[in-house]
């Protein structure tokens, strides 16, 4: 079937592999992210821990609602809530819907802005927040010049495009994406940006090596960092410890199932999180790690098990089947963690990094 994305690499010539994915993930009439007002869920291609119901959300507010407290007596007129890559505001409306109910002061005191890329999914927040209008400041693509409280990144870095690189015998290449024989084909060339080199200037790489390296994830967490006047910044997200390929396609709830080539822009394309550089990052912009762990102890620190009922009634079992989900070991709970960067609250002990872990 005809590909139009395969045919603009053509007609563009060979590209890294970060501009390719940029075209598949977001090109704005065939991008995987602009072309779905939601992308995960059961009907989806993959599944987060906004998908499990209201319960992370909740989770989320009660750990907002010690940052508010924090910086409520500090006058900045109002707390800011901002939710990059929001999708279709599922996530932000269980945190309002909380705080509503639990936190009424600090709902008082909210401005949520959700940053979203596709079209079709901020206009589909516009629906899902319906009953917050009030509280919501916007729905843009683009993050607010000025942020007094708390940023959420939930699954947003690993769909931020990396480049592709491998050693060979001549020194340290690029991987290049090229239209040949009627499919994509990578091509080894030379590096497209010489920050690339640089970043694994220090490192002992044998020949056949390959991994990727994003140089976007840096500038996201600058311009965070230049607009955060005080709060925190929480991620949550699958990270690796180092230069590994951890590049995949997920389609139907299969990662790998098919190659990250294939079918551009109708399947998702996700790479890890090079730990060690986030937080290289992270420290260069003005930030503080406060915190990282698995987000079992996330939850668990916040008093997630405090939230399931007891009881044998259809409600109660589906909400303690949510909290599992997001606690299991191997699953949500091991694999997704939880990293929280501070700007102006340092030394702060947030309730939910406490005594919690990588694993």
């Amino acid at each position: 079937m005809h590909n139009p994305l395969t045919t603009m690499v053509r007609e563009r010539g060979p590209m890294t592999v970060a501009a390719f994915t940029e075209l598949a993930l977001y090109h704005p009439l065939h991008g995987y992210y602009s072309t779905s007002r939601q992308r995960s869920g059961g009907a989806g291609d993959f599944f987060t821990s906004v998908d499990v119901g209201p319960l992370f959300g909740e989770m989320l507010a009660v750990q907002i609602a010690e940052v508010w407290t924090t910086l409520k007596d500090r006058q900045t007129g109002h707390f800011d809530l901002v939710e990059v890559g929001a999708g279709n505001g599922r996530l932000t409306c269980d945190i309002l819907d909380t705080a509503a109910r639990d936190f009424p002061a600090l709902y008082d005191d909210l401005r949520a802005t959700l940053v979203e890329r596709g079209a079709l999914a901020r206009e589909e927040a516009f629906n899902t927040l319906c009953q917050h209008a009030d509280r919501v400041h916007s729905i843009e693509s683009e993050l607010p010049y000025a942020i007094n409280g708390v940023v959420i990144a939930n699954e947003l870095l690993d769909a931020f495009p990396v480049h592709l690189l491998t050693m060979t015998p001549d020194g340290l290449r690029e991987i290049y994406i090229a239209a040949e024989d009627g499919g994509l084909r990578e091509r080894v060339g030379p590096l497209s940006d010489p920050r690339l080199d640089a970043v694994v200037a220090d490192s002992d790489l044998p020949q056949g090596w390959r991994g990727e390296l994003s140089l976007d994830i840096p500038e996201w967490i600058h311009r965070v960092a230049s607009a955060l006047v005080q709060g925190c910044l929480l991620c949550f997200d699958y990270v690796s410890s180092g230069h590994a390929p951890t590049l995949l396609a997920y389609s139907r709830h299969v990662g790998g199932g098919a190659h990250w080539l294939d079918a551009p822009g109708r399947q998702d394309i996700s790479s890890h999180i090079d730990l060690t550089a986030l937080f290289r990052a992270a420290t260069e912009a003005g930030l503080q790690v406060a915190g990282c762990v698995d987000q079992t102890y996330f939850l668990t620190a916040l008093g997630l098990l405090d939230r399931l009922p007891a009881g044998g009634d259809m409600t109660a079992v589906r909400r303690r089947l949510a909290g599992r989900t997001l606690i299991a070991p191997g699953g949500l709970g091991s694999t997704m963690k939880v990293i929280c960067f501070t700007k102006g609250v340092e030394g702060v002990a947030w309730r939910g990094f406490v005594g919690g872990r990588l694993t």
